[in-house]
């Protein structure tokens, strides 16, 4: 939506493709339209990195945009530095579908200093952190601004009483530096008690994935779910660095070899599928 909207607004041409974004053709048409940006979501630019950018034409392109998830910071580096000696501009946006859809954005000089930073607000609009967690600096991220929804329809009758929300508590966890530069942690409702010890599952992740690698985190009642696709695993050493993270003993983490992660549509992890394991 945000993509056809600023185009049509600024009276742009959107060109549509047919043809997948590795395949030859696609290229072409980028070639041959002239295109000055294209709208990215984070398995575009995943795939087109192992594949080697390089590879492909961008010589008519003038700025990037990425939506639709996060990149890992080394990633987000890399392709910076790719886009940045090609003289295009690539901004990383933060939104969801309630906010019409996008909260923030980051360009690329920034981006470099901040690879996981999701930037500041768009124009007119601003980012509160609220429900601050005790000794953690972060907090549920709140949004006011103009392009906020009015609400769910379920049927006709819905669309003639929309109401006026001008607060959307996005459900994710986040803090904002020194600078105003928001930080996305992790989901609000992917947090679990196990035993008194509170644990957000994303944040987990992401700091075992830092020590180790390709782990995915759920839980189940009391017990702590890790997921890996890597034969020939330490149990030992890695569960020593979970505990060590999360102050769980042994007994209350279950560990279970799957070969390939289940993925979404959007190719984000599917949870609810592993929870079911």
């Amino acid at each position: 939506m945000s993509v056809c909207n600023s185009h049509l607004f600024f009276d742009k041409t959107i060109v549509c493709s047919k043809e997948s974004f590795i395949e030859r053709n696609f290229w072409e048409k980028i070639k041959k339209y002239c295109i000055t940006n294209i709208s990215f979501v984070p398995f575009n630019l995943e795939t087109l990195n192992k594949l080697g950018l390089h590879k492909f034409d961008f010589s008519k392109v003038r700025f990037i945009t990425l939506a639709g998830g996060k990149l890992n910071s080394s990633l987000v580096v890399n392709i910076c530095n790719f886009f940045k000696s090609k003289k295009i501009n690539f901004y990383s946006m933060y939104g969801q579908t309630e906010a019409s859809p996008r909260i923030s954005y980051i360009e690329l000089k920034t981006l470099l200093k901040k690879p996981l930073s999701c930037g500041k607000a768009i124009p007119g609009g601003t980012i509160t952190i609220e429900n601050k967690i005790k000794k953690k600096n972060y907090g549920e991220i709140v949004y006011k601004g103009k392009n906020i929804f009015k609400g769910y329809a379920q049927n006709r009758k819905d669309c003639y009483s929309l109401k006026n929300y001008y607060k959307l508590y996005t459900g994710d966890l986040g803090y904002k530096d020194i600078n105003g530069d928001l930080f996305i942690v992790g989901r609000k409702k992917r947090e679990i008690k196990a035993y008194g010890v509170r644990i957000n599952l994303d944040i987990l992740e992401n700091e075992i994935n830092k020590k180790l690698s390709n782990f995915i985190c759920t839980n189940s009642e009391n017990n702590l779910k890790i997921f890996y696709n890597k034969k020939n695993l330490n149990i030992n050493k890695t569960s020593q660095t979970i505990r060590t993270l999360t102050n769980l003993r042994n007994n209350d983490i279950q560990f279970i070899y799957i070969k390939k992660f289940p993925r979404l549509k959007n190719n984000k992890i599917n949870y609810k599928l592993l929870k079911n394991f």
